[in-house]
């Protein structure tokens, strides 16, 4: 048996937990990825990276190692939008409760 210390255990090696691991190490921070498949993925683990992503693994280092025929996102677009605020007093105490009272 071998034992190693280490000062993070990060569980699955997704997306999420393989990307914590190398943005730790790259900060000299000792991890270990527990997962359950013996190995890399095989196929599709997502269809789509979007643009945060792409920022956080290119200020990793690794976006330019991604296959070169998949696509990339050069442009994002935002809409401001109203605040919208409903009354409490307004909301139905349970789901057969009437929203409004009519009169006759």
């Amino acid at each position: 048996m071998t034992t190693e210390e280490t000062d993070v255990a990060i569980v699955g090696a997704g997306g999420g937990g393989a990307v914590l691991a190398l943005a730790l190490g790259q900060k000299g921070i000792r991890t270990v990825v527990l997962d359950q498949a013996p190995g890399p993925p095989k196929g599709l683990r997502g269809e789509l990276l979007q643009p945060n992503g792409q920022e956080v693994l290119d200020r990793l280092g690794v976006l330019g190692a991604l296959p070169s025929d998949g696509s990339s996102s050069t442009a994002r677009a935002t809409k401001q939008v109203e605040p919208a605020f409903v009354s409490a007093s307004r909301l139905p105490a349970t789901a057969t409760e009437p929203t409004h009272s009519t009169t006759t």
